[in-house]
């Protein structure tokens, strides 16, 4: 049986509206995030020291002459003043710092996040803070990327590149590209180091017999007439789908990766991965030695 999420009263009894996601650190989170960050910490100042650093934080390293480690990072987000401004982008950096660097508890931040409807969450290898997304994908990528290969390794960057706080959708695009050519090139074409998805694409469209697709046959109607498409040319269609990058074809005009357009790609290629690793594309050859 599946159990309805926990909601409050006043909701419950439409006196107020349902909560929406939040976003960066309003002041019912704070709290929790000061003691998370703390506990992270814990006193090191050589920690400190190597986040001022690399976060670029002048007043971090003034800090840490004249207060606990923790306590310098804290004051630096507070930014103590006349109007105390809490510095929210700057926690939400220092929290993917910390998961970054192996510091704190990782499920005790996401049980913060999670409790406050927050539309980051930490990522399933708890080194980074990444957009809150459907367990499902989740779980799908988890999958796919449990070998420890080149192809996981494209696929854990292109995860990190599209969900992450500083998302870059091409090169997402482009590192579940290479990912599916890992492990697409010893079937397709073992002898040709230079392959692409699109070159890989035509040869198997070319000589649609001479492969074994594990994938269902696909039935649908054109002009009131029904039609079937094999599993190879529904397996071939993905690849040509995902292999279409717009900026990846040398236009003069450089052209904007849609988001929504982008991760939805990256969903395809995290399932066309999983294929792979399943066996679902062989050749007759291999099949019948």
């Amino acid at each position: 049986m599946t159990v309805k999420p926990w909601m409050p009263l006043s909701v419950r009894r439409n006196q107020q509206s349902e909560f929406s996601l939040v976003d960066n650190v309003p002041q019912f989170m704070r709290h929790g995030i000061k003691g998370w960050i703390q506990q992270a910490i814990n006193g090191d100042n050589r920690l400190v020291a190597q986040m001022a650093l690399e976060l670029r934080i002048d007043e971090l390293s003034d800090n840490i002459d004249n207060f606990y480690a923790d306590d310098a990072v804290i004051a630096c987000i507070q930014r103590s003043g006349p109007w105390d401004m809490y510095d929210e982008s700057l926690a939400l950096d220092v929290m993917d710092w910390l998961l970054g660097h192996g510091c704190g508890h990782a499920q005790s931040l996401e049980h913060i996040l999670k409790s406050a409807g927050h539309v980051l969450r930490v990522s399933p290898d708890g080194n980074r803070l990444v957009e809150r997304i459907e367990p499902t994908l989740w779980d799908e990528y988890e999958q796919v990327t449990q070998l420890d290969d080149q192809a996981s390794q494209y696929m854990q960057e292109a995860w990190a590149l599209a969900f992450g706080r500083e998302p870059n959708l091409s090169d997402a695009w482009g590192k579940a590209i290479k990912a599916i050519e890992t492990l697409l090139k010893p079937i397709v074409s073992p002898k040709n180091n230079k392959a692409t998805i699109g070159s890989m694409t035509n040869e198997l469209r070319q000589s649609l017999d001479k492969w074994e697709c594990k994938l269902p046959d696909r039935e649908y109607k054109a002009n009131g007439e029904t039609n079937v498409k094999s599993g190879i040319e529904v397996f071939t269609d993905a690849l040509a789908t995902i292999g279409y990058q717009p900026d990846r074809h040398g236009s003069d005009q450089p052209q904007d990766v849609d988001e929504a357009t982008a991760r939805s790609v990256l969903f395809l290629a995290t399932t066309v991965v999983g294929w792979l690793r399943d066996g679902t594309l062989r050749t007759i050859d291999s099949i019948e030695n």
